[in-house]
Formats: structure tokens, C-alpha cells, sequence
């Protein structure tokens, strides 16, 4: 049995060293999902002030209370004093920190809450905001996405092992696929960074006009990039020049695409873990797009078919894309062969593509635009959501539009320029 506190200690200096900033003076926000991430958050926090950070708040984001505050309450006295308090993501986005999202399997519980209910409370909160969504928006605020394990989440995962061999064997997951098993995982993460930059360099240069995916599954589909657009890896840097990590561990090359003018039919054969008010798992479905938007589900049974037609329904502006992401099948997340209900990870195995809102830092000078001058770009400002559903990449082939004529940009899970 490995000593877990070591492993907490080995994780937590790491995370400092390489996903906080460099300016020991910004806030932090450690902003965590449900009582058990709670010991880490704080033993992370204790570490970081240990190494000069002294302004972290923390800010506990429970799906259990929200969920069940919008379950038991009459839509017309949904108030936001309620279940949310604003105050931690405000201030740090107010005073340009940095937020660290420590995340886990979620369990979802099933109050079946009204599309009406979700969307009011939707705007009761984005009327409590004044600086958080546009300071991460423009990067002016950063963030970066951390996974840690639980309990439940092992069990999920390995239901025949005993509780602690199945939370020790996430765990060391985790730290592999996080590069912790290295000699040295900050060199590793920075070769892994020279190599992923090198890359966004020359996919760059292409000037690529539309990607043109195929696959052995019947997948035929055109998506056209804004002429000002440009791939961008996990390495990335804010609003004032700070390099800083989006998401650990990640391995994709990413762009957003043109909303309305995504045409054809592309298969999706990873499953997707559909996070409404439950982990619906919808395996191997397809959608038909005309013109950017979503006309058409191809899905294996009803219920897969009414989940998705729901999951629109409720998100309407997510019927265009948002995301195009390229991931080859050697990352240490693919090498896993494992779903693990969690989007940083499963999308961190397969090439994918997201429904919902794009990055503003996909296009060139972005974050310095505003959101008219975003709009004009063509890219998806509109949706409140952002899903990624993952593709078989062995069989993929991205065919990609360039200024010197078509070249094939991926092929066999391999990045080929």
C-alpha cells in the first residue's frame, strides 16, 4: 500500500510549482466541488501560503445543495442569497488572481428540476456577477482545472475492489497521467511544452480555411475556421502576458470555429457522460449539422434520443460548435482505455469536438477584443454550456483547407505536419 499522505504531499507541492502563478501576491481562489475535496483544498491552501501565497479564499460549489434548493423551492421565490455566495469568484476576479478548480466524479442526483427552473436560476446567477465572467473571458482572471480523487468516484470506477485499493489505484492514475511518475514532471510538463507550442506553430502557419473530418464510421463533416483564428494548447498566457496552465493534465490542440457554417454528419464512438441533473452515458451517436446548428440526432435507442433532444432543449445555443480539438492516441489519458466520468479526462483521450461556447483566446488578439468585435468572428459567444463528445481517432482522418491547398493534418491518432 503506497503512504497517501506522501502522495498528497507530492501532488500539492506540484500543483503549487507548476499550475499557481508566478506572483506570489495574486489571490487565490481555491474553488472545489462537495465535502470531500474539501481536506485537500485546505492542505493545498496551507501549502501555498507556506510558499508566500497569503490571500486564498475558498469556495465550495456543491451540486447536492444547489440541486436540492432548486428541487424544493416554488420557481417564483428562487432567490440567489439561496445557494450561492459570489464573493470569492468576484474578488478574485476583481483584483486579476487566479482560480484553481479542484474537481471529481461527480455524482448527480436525480430531482429532475424544470428546464424553467434551471434557466432562472442560470440568470439570478449571472445577475449577482459584475467582474468574474468577462475577467475570465479575457484571461484578465485565469483558471486552471485540477482533477483529485474520492471515495465515490473509486468506487464508480472499480466497484470490485475494496474502498481503499480502488481510491489508491485513482489516485495513482491520476499521478500518471499528471506526469508524477517522472523523474522530474516539471521538465517533463516543459518539454511537453516546447513540443506542444512547436506544434501550435506550424498548424498555425497553415492558415487553414476548413477541416474536413472522416472516418470508417460514416463520419463526413466541413467545419470553417474565422479567417483570424488560431490553435491553442494547454500552455497558454493571460490578458497581461503570464504563461499558466488551463487544464493538468492536458493534451490537446484546440481552435473555435466558425458558429454558423459547420455542414454534415460526424459519429461520435467515445461515450459521453451527458451532466444535466444526472451521468446519463450516451455510447456511439451521431448529429447532422446544416449551417452550423444541429438538425438531426442519430442516436441508438429513444432514450438516448430524448436525453439529447432534452439536453437542446435546455441549451439551445448549444446546437453550435464552440470547440474543434485535436488529441493524439499515445497520451497517458488514452493509454488508460478507461472512461472516467469526468470531462478533463475523457476528453484528454480522443480527438473531439464541443457543443456550446467558444475561447475567445482561439482567435488572434481575442482577449483584448471586445464582445462585438468577438461576435464578428463568427465564433460561438452565445451558449451558457460547453460539452465536448469525444471520437474514435484511430480511423479519423482531418483533412484541412490550407492557403497553399488541401493537406491532411491527422491521420492513424497522429498529428502528421
Amino acid at each position: 500500500m503506497h503512504d497517501l499522505q506522501l502522495l498528497d504531499e507530492k501532488y500539492a507541492n506540484f500543483l503549487i510549482s507548476y499550475c499557481f502563478p508566478n506572483n506570489t501576491n495574486r489571490p487565490i481562489t481555491i474553488l472545489y466541488k462537495g465535502k470531500a475535496l474539501e481536506p485537500f483544498a485546505h492542505f493545498l491552501a496551507n501549502k501555498a501560503k507556506k510558499k508566500g501565497f497569503q490571500n486564498i479564499l475558498f469556495y465550495n460549489t456543491s451540486q447536492y445543495e444547489k440541486m436540492n434548493y432548486l428541487y424544493q423551492t416554488n420557481i417564483d421565490d428562487l432567490k440567489k442569497e439561496a445557494y450561492l455566495d459570489a464573493y470569492p469568484l468576484e474578488y478574485v476576479a476583481a483584483n486579476n488572481g487566479h482560480i484553481l478548480q479542484l474537481e471529481a466524479y461527480e455524482k448527480k442526483f436525480e430531482y429532475h428540476v424544470s428546464n424553467d427552473k434551471l434557466i432562472k436560476s442560470r440568470q439570478i446567477i449571472g445577475n449577482q456577477f459584475q467582474d468574474y465572467p468577462s475577467n475570465l473571458y479575457n484571461l484578465k482572471c485565469t483558471g486552471t482545472v485540477v482533477v483529485y480523487p474520492t471515495i465515490d468516484w473509486a468506487k464508480k470506477l472499480y466497484p470490485n475492489l475494496p474502498e481503499k485499493k480502488a481510491y489508491e489505484k485513482l489516485y495513482l492514475q491520476i499521478m500518471k497521467m499528471c506526469l508524477l511518475d517522472s523523474k522530474n514532471p516539471t521538465n517533463t510538463w516543459d518539454q511537453l511544452k516546447n513540443k506542444y507550442q512547436q506544434l501550435g506553430q506550424k498548424i498555425n502557419a497553415l492558415q487553414i480555411k476548413r477541416l474536413h473530418y472522416q472516418n470508417t464510421n460514416g463520419t463526413d463533416l466541413f467545419i470553417d475556421l474565422p479567417e483570424e483564428h488560431q490553435w491553442c494548447t494547454p500552455f497558454s498566457t493571460d490578458y497581461f502576458g503570464n504563461d499558466f496552465m488551463t487544464n493538468m493534465p492536458s493534451y490537446e490542440i484546440f481552435t473555435s470555429p466558425i458558429a454558423h457554417a459547420t455542414n454534415g454528419t460526424v459519429f461520435f464512438s467515445k461515450p459521453l457522460v451527458l451532466s444535466r441533473q444526472k451521468n446519463y452515458i450516451i455510447d456511439h451517436f451521431g448529429l447532422t449539422f446544416k449551417n452550423g446548428e444541429v438538425i438531426d440526432i442519430i442516436a441508438p435507442n429513444q432514450q438516448d434520443y430524448n436525453e439529447l433532444s432534452d439536453f437542446f432543449s435546455a441549451h439551445p445555443n448549444a446546437k453550435f460548435l464552440g470547440e474543434c480539438a485535436i488529441v493524439e492516441n499515445d497520451t497517458p489519458i488514452c493509454k488508460t482505455d478507461t472512461l472516467f466520468y469526468h470531462g478533463l479526462l475523457d476528453e484528454n483521450a480522443a480527438c473531439h469536438l464541443a457543443l456550446g461556447f467558444a475561447f475567445p483566446e482561439a482567435i488572434k488578439h481575442g482577449i483584448h477584443m471586445s464582445h462585438e468585435e468577438l461576435k464578428k468572428t463568427g465564433i460561438n459567444l452565445s451558449s451558457g454550456v460547453h460539452i465536448d463528445a469525444m471520437m474514435e481517432t484511430n480511423h479519423l482522418e482531418i483533412e484541412a483547407e490550407t492557403k497553399n491547398g488541401k493537406q491532411l493534418i491527422y491521420q492513424n491518432g497522429k498529428i502528421t505536419i
